[in-house]
């Protein structure tokens, strides 16, 4: 990773005209006969399509970055790449500016002339992320697409500013596609005193940054750069994409230790400040636990009483009218929380940790990145790495982590997104590094629990129950929060549909408790599967797996350029009964097996008595990170373990 530090002695205002135009810097540019003639990418021949120019122009001074796009189209599956999508915090950023043209291969000009179209697909704390669309004209295999954009935002003003709060800024170098040429520039901010840094990440060994000190300005020129191959299981993309990072500082915090204990006793001291509100935690305790409730009782009580409260993270968005009505428009402090009985993911932890040490616990914040889009860097000097704040608990000499401030989240268990990753625990005496733990594999489980009856005519009819625990229970019961009872039965019938190899008709009867986070969550169905049984002769074979679907192997291609990540170590089991029809005999039934390595352990057992077939598998994922050069293996484990999941028993008939 590269490394570098700048500073400017000059003020703002002598150099805020130098971007005025920059949302004009970048013109089509033209295509020549050979780019129009191409057939394929001779680096990477068999290509849907590949980026001949790319330019991204950043002006930190104007609060903009411009923004141009070349790509040749190769095949039909490489028109997608005319419906171009842009996604952005609405409350933060426009989009505008948007330009565009399709040349054909006989140098054919089709100017864009429609209509972008903008819709809201996420909302949480602080921001609602719009998407932005729009298709180029008549894109056809052999075509140039070329648009261009503008993203602008309110410039920040060094000025109003301490160091701490200036956001990064950032060049993502790498794409999808492969790019032929790609040209970079960055204006940063400057005053006097001001700092900026960069960092890069995957970039060339041999690629140079050209900083005009006239101009202050930072200029990247590339060329071939490889398209990020996207892949089940694969990091983060902020980690496989060749990217620049552009960092502010002031002359007080030359290295990232030393802005960590700095900026981590600032975010101490916010988070102490929020919470210091003793009065309205005595008040409220004395509502929620008694002096005879055991410490776990008494642990437990808060964080079901906090997760009580209506979560804003999860919540719709709501009008100015409701919001004042519940008195969050302006949450200051722990007191407002408990006042409105609301507030966002952080605010409701802060809340816990406030209550649980009014109540005698040792308690404290632990400050983390979210592994599902990043992976946290100490030597990068920004705290915005670290979104969440994740309620850390010793109880007994026992660290126990937790999460109130997600709904659903059973106690003792945090988001998988948050486990096995570094945090920044908020002390009085920072940096203090903490790491929270990856959970075994029993704490997350789905057990599916079959009693089936097969026919004389070959159907399989009976009942399924499934229990989930720990993160599938979680994230089952919050992926289906806002959908009405026609739409969770829907999911989970289709879910369960999923899992078995030959189609069923499933009819969801009962599910326990939608709405808890304390106990498991059950679904119980009514499953018949017409066919389930062939007749070879006198002999009949069934699938002994009714769930053969759940095991198929996620890693089919027979190469892989990126390291394995799985989400969390699991517990899947099945318990499978079948009554046989009274004339049929158990012949030959798979052998049992007790596996154990790095990657998982799988125990499975078949028999027969009394006229039944019983077959017991448990599968539990244990190696979550796994280096690109065992993925033969890893391939080849999991394919074993889908062909044993599709064995079957032989049953003979009788006379």
């Amino acid at each position: 990773m590269k490394k570098f530090w700048f500073a400017r002695n000059t003020t703002l205002c002598a150099v805020v005209f130098l971007g005025l135009g920059l949302a004009r810097a970048i013109d089509f540019p033209p295509v020549t006969p050979e780019q129009l003639a191409m057939k394929d990418n001779p680096a990477q021949p068999g290509a849907k399509a590949m980026i001949l120019y790319r330019a991204i122009e950043r002006d930190d001074r104007m609060g903009s970055q411009a923004e141009y796009a070349q790509i040749k189209i190769f095949t039909q599956e490489g028109k997608d790449y005319g419906d171009v999508v842009l996604d952005f915090d609405r409350g933060a950023y426009t989009v505008e500016s948007i330009k565009g043209r399709t040349i054909h291969p006989d140098g054919t000009v089709i100017p864009f002339n429609g209509k972008a179209y903008e819709k809201v697909i996420a909302e949480g704390q602080g921001f609602k992320v719009h998407r932005k669309a729009f298709t180029m004209p008549d894109v056809t295999p052999g075509s140039v697409l070329e648009y261009k954009y503008v993203v602008r935002w309110e410039a920040s003003d060094p000025a109003t500013h301490q160091y701490y709060y200036f956001p990064r800024s950032e060049w993502e170098v790498s794409k999808e596609l492969y790019q032929q040429s790609a040209h970079f520039v960055f204006k940063p901010l400057t005053m006097d005193g001001l700092y900026w840094s960069l960092r890069s990440n995957r970039l060339p060994p041999d690629a140079k940054f050209n900083h005009e000190q006239l101009t202050d300005k930072v200029t990247l020129d590339l060329v071939n750069v490889p398209g990020v191959e996207k892949e089940e299981f694969m990091p983060p993309s902020s980690e496989t994409k060749a990217r620049v990072l552009f960092f502010y500082s002031d002359t007080h915090i030359p290295e990232p230790d030393q802005y960590w204990k700095d900026h981590g006793k600032k975010w101490h001291g916010w988070a102490e400040g929020f919470m210091d509100k003793k009065g309205a935690i005595q008040k409220d305790l004395a509502s929620v636990i008694s002096s005879s409730d055991s410490t776990d009782v008494k642990l437990r009580k808060i964080y079901e009483h906090v997760q009580s409260f209506e979560n804003l993270e999860f919540e719709s968005a709501k009008s100015d009218k409701e919001i004042k009505a519940l008195k969050i428009r302006d949450i200051k402090s722990i007191e407002d929380v408990i006042n409105g009985k609301a507030g966002y993911r952080n605010e409701l932890n802060r809340t816990f940790v406030a209550l649980a040490r009014g109540a005698g616990f040792d308690a404290t914040l632990v400050a983390v990145t979210e592994r599902d889009t990043a992976i946290f860097h100490k030597e990068w000097p920004s705290s915005s790495q670290l979104a969440y704040e994740i309620p850390l608990v010793k109880v007994n000499g026992a660290d126990i982590y937790l999460d109130p401030g997600s709904p659903f989240c059973p106690f003792g268990v945090v988001p998988w997104e948050d486990t096995a990753v570094s945090g920044l625990k908020l002390d009085k005496n920072p940096p203090v590094w903490a790491q929270i733990p990856l959970p075994p594999s029993d704490d997350s489980s789905i057990k599916r629990v079959a009693k089936m009856t097969l026919g004389d005519d070959g159907s399989l009819t009976g009942e399924v129950e499934v229990t989930f625990t720990g993160q599938d229970a979680f994230h089952h019961r919050l992926w289906e929060r806002n959908e009405d009872d026609a739409g969770k039965k829907k999911d989970m019938e289709e879910l369960l549909q999923d899992w078995m190899a030959l189609k069923a008709d499933i009819e969801l009867e009962k599910v326990n408790d939608w709405k808890a986070s304390n106990v498991p969550l059950v679904a119980t169905f009514k499953v018949t599967v017409a066919g389930y049984a062939s007749q070879a002769g006198k002999r009949v074979l069934i699938p002994c797996t009714l769930f053969a679907a759940a095991y198929r192997n996620p890693f089919t291609p027979t190469k892989r350029v990126n390291p394995i990540i799985m989400h969390y170590a699991y517990d899947r089991s099945d318990d499978v009964t079948i009554k046989l029809p009274a004339n049929f005999q158990v012949e030959s039934m798979p052998k049992p097996v007790a596996e154990q390595n790095n990657i998982a352990d799988l125990n499975v057992k078949c028999d027969s008595n009394n006229g039944t077939l019983h077959l017991v598998r448990d599968f539990k994922l244990k190696g979550l990170f796994i280096d690109q050069k065992y993925y033969g293996a890893v391939r080849g484990y999991f394919q074993q373990v889908q062909a044993g999941a599709n064995e079957q028993a032989v049953l003979k008939m009788g006379n």
